[in-house]
């Protein structure tokens, strides 16, 4: 019985543990309620983080993420 109850145990604890929030938005739920009614005037971005995050131009936040700026440093394509 106990062989059995420890790995349950193990995989409840285990089951548990995630990475990501689970009230919040991924980037492209963002983007598709940015300067909607849906945002509410919040201003996601700020709120999740995502200001200079190193990981991407996130170009629907309502204020410039710094992380456009330094993509187009190295992108011929910016404008």
């Amino acid at each position: 019985m106990l062989r059995r109850l420890l790995p349950l145990t193990a995989l409840a604890a285990l089951a548990g543990c995630t990475a990501a929030d689970p009230g919040g938005l991924s980037r492209d739920e963002a983007r598709s309620m940015a300067g909607s009614a849906a945002d509410s005037g919040r201003d996601l971005c700020e709120e999740y983080g995502w200001y200079g995050d190193g990981e991407y131009c996130d170009e629907f936040c309502p204020r410039t993420d710094p992380d456009c700026t330094a993509a187009c440093a190295v992108d011929a394509d910016c404008p």
